[in-house]
């Protein structure tokens, strides 16, 4: 009951203030309460005098940075993101509240230009809000062209999440269309093949077929990416294409073992990957081609990873395979086997394309690691610990299973 009363004391306050920031304030006070002279105009007049309005905008930016610093912008917490605009504006008194939300939206438009700077094209912007603060909050991303229907909750919470996104540092060795342009490899024949053996595999009930159908796509994979270096290296002027940048979202829970997965299989189509696992992305960098087939595996491995962690269970329960150490377990046992069998695929392809293959590949790889470490410098390797060996040898067991041959297509 007490609590409850502090509650409704507390919001109306908060109202009280706001009132009073808008010209409401009680006949005879100004709004820090003091008497007014006879005559005058009640509420806070802001100054006419440039300097003062150019101190007064410098002190309310710095308001709003501090309160973005302050609000975590990575939870799902919209009652959090009002208690901090409450603050905010309760700081900021005597200032109109509209002159505040002007303010902090101009610090959002800046946020929005170095993401931007930074790599982040607008369709990741726009799938990182909703994934991190849902789809409410791309509203108040549409409306900054208007500024109309802008909440000073939504900016903070907006601003908050933009200034804590990692971004590349220097992309002049990167296509300068990154970020998933894959030109004209989308529409390849033999990247449809590969997509309807990976949608086999995902549906068939079988494991055994599975593991053929996906082994299968990714021979084909590899062969449709060496046809494309090689061709690529007949050319005159003996340059290759620049490498290209892709975010790969992943789903909670167990976003660092699902990570494992898209850095196995990047590896083994030549590509080099970071992880941001607070945002639930993997940065992956590397070859168009290369990265489009990365993405197709992906997706398709982390179905067959999930359908065969419930098939094990249903089929062998146990008290201890529901639990988080072994499905986390489980999937990290499952991307180191598919990664060792991807590496065996890539080998063999490289064997049946002949030694020609080989300098085209090195090259390839330098100019995809070179451009990684000037984009992402300040990345740190981390192993993981596996606590539960029932959960490593199910998965290593569903990774044997696991369709993952590529190359053997492409050449069809």
């Amino acid at each position: 009951m007490a609590r409850a009363q502090a509650e409704a004391r507390r919001r109306r306050e908060a109202q009280e203030r706001r009132d009073r920031l808008r010209g409401r304030a009680a006949v005879g006070d100004d709004t820090r309460g003091r008497p007014t002279a006879a005559g005058t105009a009640r509420g806070w007049t802001p100054p006419d005098d440039t300097a003062d309005r150019l101190a007064e905008a410098a002190r309310l930016r710095g308001l709003v940075d501090g309160m973005v610093r302050l609000t975590d912008g990575t939870r799902r917490d919209d009652a959090r993101l009002e208690t901090h605009a409450d603050m905010l504006v309760a700081r900021a008194a005597p200032s109109d509240p509209d002159a505040l939300l002007d303010v902090a939206t101009e610090a959002l438009r800046d946020a929005l230009v170095r993401v931007r700077a930074g790599g982040w094209p607008e369709p990741d912007v726009r799938r990182l809000v909703e994934r991190t603060l849902g789809p409410p909050h791309l509203r108040s991303l549409d409306a900054l062209a208007t500024g109309r229907g802008v909440r000073l909750a939504s900016v903070l919470g907006l601003a908050a999440l933009l200034v804590r996104v990692p971004l590349l540092e220097a992309t002049a060795l990167l296509d300068a269309h990154g970020a998933g342009a894959t030109g004209g490899t989308t529409a390849h024949p033999k990247l449809a093949r590969v997509r309807a053996l990976l949608a086999k595999a995902e549906s068939t009930p079988y494991p055994e077929e599975a593991e053929l159908l996906s082994a299968k796509a990714q021979e084909l994979v590899a062969r449709y990416a060496l046809d494309g270096l090689l061709e690529e290296a007949g050319r005159q002027d003996g340059t290759g294409p620049r490498p290209q940048v892709r975010r790969l979202w992943l789903d909670a829970p167990y976003v660092e073992a699902k990570a494992a997965l898209v850095s196995a299989v990047a590896s083994a189509n030549r590509c080099r990957t970071a992880v941001a696992a607070p945002l639930g992305f993997c940065l992956v960098v590397g070859d168009a081609r290369d990265l489009l087939a990365t993405e197709l595996l992906v997706t398709s491995l982390l179905v067959q990873a999930g359908a065969a962690m419930l098939s094990h269970e249903r089929v062998a329960p146990s008290r201890d395979g529901r639990t988080r150490s072994f499905r986390r377990a489980f999937l990290l046992a499952y991307a180191h086997r598919v990664g060792e069998r991807l590496a065996e695929a890539t080998a063999e392809a490289y064997r049946e394309a002949g030694g020609d293959a080989l300098p085209v590949v090195a090259a390839q790889e330098e100019r995809v690691t070179a451009a990684f470490e000037a984009a992402v410098p300040h990345t740190v390797s981390r192993r993981s610990v596996v606590s539960n060996d029932e959960g490593w040898l199910a998965g290593r067991a569903a990774a044997d299973r696991a369709h993952l041959d590529v190359a053997g297509q492409l050449e069809d």
